[in-house]
């Protein structure tokens, strides 16, 4: 098997695995895909994804940047890094990244982001939701 095909199986795993709550084994296999494929931008994210699932953001940050300078248009990546960063009280950069998924007009993604639209258009709603800690949920892939 290819480093690509062998990183595209090793992420349907580490789906499988984070669906079953086995984070740590999941970050292990993704960690994995990301050696074997670097240019795969899904694995990047899916990546932050988990990391981020553990409570660890800052480490999710840097693997959605990745996952964004290998495909640019990614807006679950996008949208995951907005989270990451309203987390980190970066507020500004989160609104910046939720306008951006918004302002793709990728649909499909809107009806995965609940409460996306009122976020992503009110600078308010996204200070308050910094402030107080409400909005620190990550989006699937």
């Amino acid at each position: 098997m290819s480093g690509p095909q062998e990183a595209f199986s090793l992420r349907k795993s580490a789906a499988a695995l984070r669906e079953q709550g086995r984070l740590a084994e999941a970050e292990a296999a993704l960690r994995n895909a990301v050696l074997l494929a670097p240019s795969d931008g899904d694995a990047h994210g899916e990546l932050g994804l988990t990391l981020a699932m553990m409570g660890r953001s800052g480490e999710a940050e840097p693997c959605y940047r990745r996952a964004l300078e290998i495909d640019p248009h990614d807006a679950f990546s996008l949208g995951n890094l907005g989270a990451a960063l309203l987390q980190a009280k970066r507020v500004d950069e989160a609104a910046a990244c939720f306008r951006q998924v918004h302002e793709s007009g990728q649909a499909g993604i809107a009806a995965k982001l609940p409460n996306f639209l009122s976020i992503a258009s009110s600078p308010r709603l996204v200070g308050a939701a910094a402030n107080c800690g409400t909005v620190n949920n990550h989006y699937c892939h």
